[in-house]
């Protein structure tokens, strides 16, 4: 019999693109070339967008949701925030401003997200809201020895300083209700929440806005302060947030991780100090 030789099987070339996390291998076949040519296309714009979006973080120094600790910027709304930057093309750095100054760069520039924001009515309509990323119960304190303060209204709040923090959703609350700043009205303003925890204990303001997970921090000596009123409007939440007309791909990613994060419980979990801190805060009242 003659012999037949049978030549081995010739394997189509491969390669192997990596796009997202997932490694797509083509057999660069004649019938799979179009369709990976179009993927590597899809991948290569992805991350050309991302390349070229220069992102930046702003925030304000508000422990415990925000601080910095052996020169870097930690908290608990900061985890949340580097954890959906994780989630997608773009890993920026975080900068820490006095609030008024970080607002400001987050309304003038887009690409800026700027955390942690309250959702109000005023400011809706100017930016892209990722959120809430942390929940807050903001309400008014005092020294518990100052027993010649009552406050039983609003309206009663003008007896009284009440330190501030400039431009921020608190402080634009107040005057929303009537109050001005100083020297004509009772608002002391200053640059950020700390400056207002010093003037209250040295006896140079009457009252602080804040939240009730702030007090339970070591950072403040919570059995010197009574809560004398809460402000139920502005206790829903806190977001992330970037300016209307910021990169559409980079909110869509930021809004998909939020959302995924939320479904997989990486979110309640990196909240969960922050629900501790809050049901122990028992004692203000």
């Amino acid at each position: 019999m003659p012999r037949h030789e049978f030549a081995a099987p010739v394997r189509p070339k491969t390669s192997t693109l990596k796009c997202d996390g997932l490694a797509v291998v083509n057999d660069m076949t004649d019938f799979f070339r179009p369709l990976f040519t179009a993927l590597t296309l899809t991948c290569w714009l992805s991350w050309s967008f991302a390349a070229e979006t220069n992102v930046d973080v702003v925030t304000e120094l508000s422990a415990p949701l925000q601080f910095e600790e052996n020169g870097r910027i930690v908290g608990v709304a900061t985890e949340i925030v580097r954890e959906l930057f994780a989630r997608t093309d773009w890993q920026p750095e975080i900068k820490m401003l006095p609030w008024a100054r970080a607002y400001q760069n987050a309304l003038a520039r887009p690409n800026v997200a700027i955390y942690s924001i309250a959702r109000t009515p005023e400011r809706e309509e100017h930016f892209e809201w990722i959120g809430p990323i942390v929940p807050i119960q903001f309400g008014i304190y005092r020294l518990r020895s100052r027993n010649d303060i009552s406050v039983t209204s609003l309206a009663d709040l003008r007896r009284y300083t009440i330190g501030v923090v400039q431009g921020d959703v608190r402080h634009l609350y107040l005057q929303k209700q009537g109050m001005q700043d100083f020297p004509e009205g009772n608002l002391n303003t200053v640059s950020s929440q700390e400056l207002n925890y010093r003037k209250l204990f040295a006896g140079r303001i009457d009252l602080i806005v804040m939240g009730s997970m702030t007090c339970v921090t070591k950072r403040i000596d919570c059995e010197q302060l009574t809560l004398v009123h809460t402000l139920d409007e502005l206790s829903e939440g806190l977001y992330l947030a970037l300016r209307k007309g910021s990169d559409s791909t980079l909110v869509a990613s930021l809004q998909s991780a939020f959302s995924t994060m939320y479904k997989d419980g990486k979110l309640l979990a990196l909240q969960k100090p922050l629900v501790d801190l809050t049901q122990h805060a028992n004692v203000l009242k």
